[in-house]
Protein backbone atom coordinates (compact mmCIF):
# COMPACT_ATOMS: atom_id res chain seq x y z
CA UNK A 1 0.00 0.00 0.00
CA UNK A 2 1.11 3.49 -1.35
CA UNK A 3 1.55 6.27 1.85
CA UNK A 4 -0.87 8.29 -0.09
CA UNK A 5 -3.57 5.16 0.11
CA UNK A 6 -3.22 5.40 4.10
CA UNK A 7 -5.31 8.18 4.39
CA UNK A 8 -8.07 6.79 2.09
CA UNK A 9 -8.79 3.42 4.37
CA UNK A 10 -10.80 3.38 7.06
CA UNK A 11 -10.99 1.22 9.72
CA UNK A 12 -14.14 0.80 11.50
CA UNK A 13 -14.11 1.10 14.85
CA UNK A 14 -15.68 -1.63 17.62
CA UNK A 15 -18.72 0.49 18.08
CA UNK A 16 -19.75 1.06 14.09
CA UNK A 17 -22.27 -1.25 12.32
CA UNK A 18 -21.27 -2.64 9.64
CA UNK A 19 -22.26 -5.00 6.71
CA UNK A 20 -21.32 -8.39 6.80
CA UNK A 21 -21.01 -12.01 4.77
CA UNK A 22 -20.76 -14.94 6.91
CA UNK A 23 -20.49 -18.33 5.39
CA UNK A 24 -21.11 -22.14 7.40
CA UNK A 25 -21.22 -25.62 6.43
CA UNK A 26 -24.79 -26.70 5.93
CA UNK A 27 -28.14 -25.57 5.74
CA UNK A 28 -29.50 -22.78 7.85
CA UNK A 29 -33.49 -22.74 7.59
CA UNK A 30 -35.24 -19.69 7.43
CA UNK A 31 -35.84 -19.60 11.10
CA UNK A 32 -32.61 -18.75 11.72
CA UNK A 33 -33.19 -14.94 10.24
CA UNK A 34 -34.60 -14.18 13.53
CA UNK A 35 -32.19 -15.66 15.99
CA UNK A 36 -29.34 -13.40 14.20
CA UNK A 37 -31.20 -10.10 13.79
CA UNK A 38 -33.04 -10.51 10.23
CA UNK A 39 -29.59 -11.17 8.70
CA UNK A 40 -30.72 -12.58 4.96
CA UNK A 41 -29.84 -16.46 4.35
CA UNK A 42 -29.09 -18.07 1.31
CA UNK A 43 -28.05 -21.90 0.79
CA UNK A 44 -25.43 -22.64 -2.22
CA UNK A 45 -25.69 -26.16 -2.76
CA UNK A 46 -22.34 -27.46 -4.29
CA UNK A 47 -20.79 -29.29 -7.29
CA UNK A 48 -19.43 -32.15 -4.94
CA UNK A 49 -22.63 -32.36 -2.46
CA UNK A 50 -20.77 -29.67 -0.31
CA UNK A 51 -23.75 -27.35 0.91
CA UNK A 52 -22.96 -23.92 2.67
CA UNK A 53 -24.97 -20.94 4.35
CA UNK A 54 -24.27 -17.88 3.91
CA UNK A 55 -25.57 -14.86 6.01
CA UNK A 56 -25.95 -11.32 5.37
CA UNK A 57 -26.96 -8.13 7.05
CA UNK A 58 -25.60 -5.11 8.83
CA UNK A 59 -24.56 -5.91 12.70
CA UNK A 60 -24.54 -3.25 15.20
CA UNK A 61 -21.18 -3.32 16.31
CA UNK A 62 -18.34 -6.12 17.41
CA UNK A 63 -20.23 -7.10 19.97
CA UNK A 64 -23.28 -8.18 17.93
CA UNK A 65 -20.97 -10.17 15.49
CA UNK A 66 -19.11 -12.02 18.60
CA UNK A 67 -23.10 -12.93 19.39
CA UNK A 68 -23.63 -14.45 16.31
CA UNK A 69 -20.40 -15.99 15.95
CA UNK A 70 -20.88 -17.50 19.11
CA UNK A 71 -24.69 -18.76 18.54
CA UNK A 72 -23.41 -20.42 15.14
CA UNK A 73 -20.37 -22.32 17.23
CA UNK A 74 -22.78 -23.15 20.17
CA UNK A 75 -25.45 -24.90 17.08
CA UNK A 76 -22.12 -26.63 15.93
CA UNK A 77 -21.96 -24.87 12.51
CA UNK A 78 -18.29 -25.04 11.28
CA UNK A 79 -17.62 -21.44 10.22
CA UNK A 80 -16.05 -20.82 6.82
CA UNK A 81 -15.59 -17.39 6.35
CA UNK A 82 -16.52 -13.66 7.76
CA UNK A 83 -16.27 -11.09 5.38
CA UNK A 84 -16.97 -7.06 6.14
CA UNK A 85 -18.48 -6.22 3.15
CA UNK A 86 -19.37 -2.80 3.69
CA UNK A 87 -18.47 -0.53 6.34
CA UNK A 88 -20.67 2.35 6.26
CA UNK A 89 -17.94 4.63 4.56
CA UNK A 90 -17.11 2.44 0.92
CA UNK A 91 -18.38 0.39 -1.00
CA UNK A 92 -17.95 -3.10 -1.84
CA UNK A 93 -18.04 -3.07 -5.76
CA UNK A 94 -16.91 -6.60 -6.41
CA UNK A 95 -20.00 -7.74 -4.36
CA UNK A 96 -21.85 -10.32 -5.80
CA UNK A 97 -25.30 -9.71 -7.79
CA UNK A 98 -28.51 -9.52 -5.17
CA UNK A 99 -26.65 -8.70 -1.86
CA UNK A 100 -27.38 -5.30 -1.06
CA UNK A 101 -24.93 -4.28 0.94
CA UNK A 102 -26.21 -0.70 1.71
CA UNK A 103 -29.99 -2.09 3.29
CA UNK A 104 -30.12 -2.37 6.74
CA UNK A 105 -31.21 -6.10 7.10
Amino acid sequence: MENGDVHNTHVPAIHDPCFYRIRVAGRLGAAWSERIGGMSIVVREGATDRTCTELAGTIADQAALQGVLDLLYARGHVLLGVELVDDGFSFDKNAPPGWDTKANT
